[in-house]
C-alpha cells in the first residue's frame, strides 16, 4: 500500500476512473499496525489493484471525503465509482468478496 502524502493522488485516481482501494486509519489505534499488515497481504493477492493508506490524523478532511467516520475504514473504487465502504471492521471477508467480484475470482 502506498502511503498518501497528498490527497491529490486520490483525486487523480478518481479522475482517471481507476480501480483502487484506500485504507483510512488513525494513529491512536493499538491494532493498526497489524491491521495495515493484514490489508497489505490482502491487496497483494490482487496484483492489478492499486492501494493507498491515509492517516486521518495527517489528512483530517479525508474522513468526510471518503466517509471514514469510524476508522479503520476501507473504501474501494471501481472505474472511478465507490463500490464498497466499510468502517470500524477488522473482518476482511466483505473486502475480499468485493475484490473477487471486481476481478472475477
Amino acid at each position: 500500500m502506498e502511503p498518501v502524502d497528498d490527497l491529490h493522488v486520490l483525486r487523480d485516481q478518481l479522475d482517471q476512473k481507476n480501480t483502487f482501494l484506500i485504507v483510512l486509519w488513525r494513529e491512536n489505534n493499538p491494532e493498526i499496525d497489524r491491521y495495515l499488515a493484514r490489508m497489505q497481504r490482502l491487496v497483494r493477492q490482487y496484483p492489478p489493484l492499486q492501494s493507498f493508506s491515509v492517516c486521518l490524523d495527517t489528512h483530517p478532511t479525508a474522513a468526510a471525503r471518503f466517509g471514514a467516520f469510524q476508522p479503520p475504514a476501507v473504501v474501494i473504487y471501481a472505474n472511478g465509482k465507490m463500490v464498497l465502504n466499510v468502517s470500524e471492521t477488522y473482518d476482511s471477508a466483505p473486502i475480499r468478496a468485493k475484490l473477487d467480484s471486481i476481478y472475477g475470482a
